[in-house]
């Protein structure tokens, strides 16, 4: 079930099963539609968490830099960034087994951080920049 489930858990209920509640053949195929779901979203953020890690190499903003900006010859795509990527992803996703506390943590630690990221350029424009900023020129 995912995330739901560990949400769920962690308030110390039992996780409810679709095959329960909607008998075995809706069961899987909700559960079908859940892994499905699952491997959309996953190709979804590995494709922008790989593209923002090759920008930042590529602008040597990162530890390892000169090996995350190398573009494959044959693919001609960023592939050591996409499994920097999927390395970080698999070691978090390893945390679900050691407790779910621990995921549960590093879920709330995302969510701040990303609120913060989407403050901070608005906070900086409205309370540094103020009437002086100009946007930038268009590519």
């Amino acid at each position: 079930m995912g995330f739901l489930s560990v949400i769920w858990t962690m308030s110390g209920y039992e996780p409810i099963r679709p095959a329960d509640v909607l008998g075995p053949r809706a069961g899987l195929a909700m559960f079908s539609l859940n892994i499905i779901a699952q491997f959309f979203v996953g190709t979804g953020i590995t494709i922008s968490a790989s593209r923002v890690t090759f920008a930042y190499s590529r602008d040597d903003a990162l530890p390892f830099s000169r090996w995350l900006k190398m573009v494959n010859k044959r693919t001609k795509s960023p592939v050591n960034a996409v499994w920097f990527c999927q390395l970080i992803g698999a070691l978090l996703g390893l945390l679900m087994f050691a407790s779910p506390i621990a995921i549960g943590a590093v879920f709330s630690i995302g969510a701040i951080a990303q609120y913060t990221a989407f403050i901070t350029p608005i906070a900086l424009k409205l309370l540094v920049a103020g009437d002086k900023f100009r946007p930038g020129k268009p590519i």
